[in-house]
């Protein structure tokens, strides 16, 4: 009977373990972020113990100090909690801060914690992300993606757009001699300089530019400067309008077209005024 009583006892404690092993938490904190302590646990906890190497407690706050992974035990008036704690440079999107892609695409926002993250989309319409940190982008538009972890909000600004058609734009400049700059109501027409020709000829013929469909709004818009490319003869060969606040050219007669190596206008054209 004595042996059976012990071997009761053996059983239970073996299940007792072995239930609170399976429970275990396991989360991440950033070093030398602040932590109020009902932030990584719930209830109200009556005692906490930590490895002082690893963390510091200010005004209530636990600080942690020391990249690297440890334990927590929170008491409460409930129970007694044991946590791994992973203690990292840095907790976040692992995306960055900022995320441009075209309608159709799936990213993993990568966040730090793969658990006990809520996600959340200021537009749904333009970027959905699921209970896992899959985006999706779903229209053209901008979003601001969110994700709360243990009590502190992270974000990452999404910027979505149309997807770039297979349409190249490749001018021939071989007989371009000279280039002219203007404001796009014809005034303030400015001779490039040699230098001036070569910057621009580079920004044409150096980089991928996909044609490109404008939103209505977009159609709407007016490019402040008109480019006009000369021949030998005097001929108006290529008219291009851009603008220092657009990221795309409209070509004449042909439509608009954009990069996906970034468009940056150079300075002198900007300050043709």
């Amino acid at each position: 009977m004595k042996r059976k009583l012990i071997f009761c006892s053996l059983l239970f404690m073996l299940t007792l373990c072995i239930s609170t092993n399976a429970g275990a938490k396991t989360i991440y904190m950033q070093k030398n972020a602040s932590y109020k302590r009902n932030q990584l646990i719930n209830g109200k906890v009556k005692d906490i113990k930590y490895d002082k190497k690893y963390f510091k407690r200010k005004k209530g706050k636990l600080i942690p100090q020391k990249s690297g992974k440890t334990t927590v035990v929170f008491t409460t008036k409930a129970k007694k909690e044991k946590i791994t704690v992973n203690i990292v440079p840095k907790v976040g999107f692992g995306v960055g801060a900022k995320v441009t892609r075209d309608v159709g695409y799936r990213i993993n926002l990568d966040f730090t914690a793969k658990t006990g993250v809520t996600y959340t989309s200021s537009n749904k319409s333009v970027a959905k992300v699921s209970e896992k940190g899959i985006l999706t982008m779903r229209k053209r538009g901008k979003a601001t993606v969110k994700a709360k972890y243990l009590g502190k909000t992270y974000t990452v600004q999404i910027s979505c757009r149309a997807p770039l058609v297979g349409k190249i734009f490749k001018p021939d400049l071989s007989q371009i001699t000279s280039i002219r700059i203007r404001i796009s109501d014809g005034s303030n027409e400015h001779l490039c300089t040699e230098q001036e020709f070569q910057a621009i000829t580079d920004l044409f013929s150096g980089k991928a530019w996909y044609y490109y469909v404008e939103t209505p709004t977009e159609e709407k818009e007016k490019m402040s400067r008109v480019i006009s490319m000369y021949d030998a003869a005097g001929n108006e060969e290529i008219r291009i309008e851009v603008d220092s606040k657009s990221d795309r050219i409209r070509v004449e007669n042909d439509g608009p077209y954009k990069t996906p190596a970034g468009f940056t206008l150079p300075e002198f054209i900007k300050n043709i005024k």
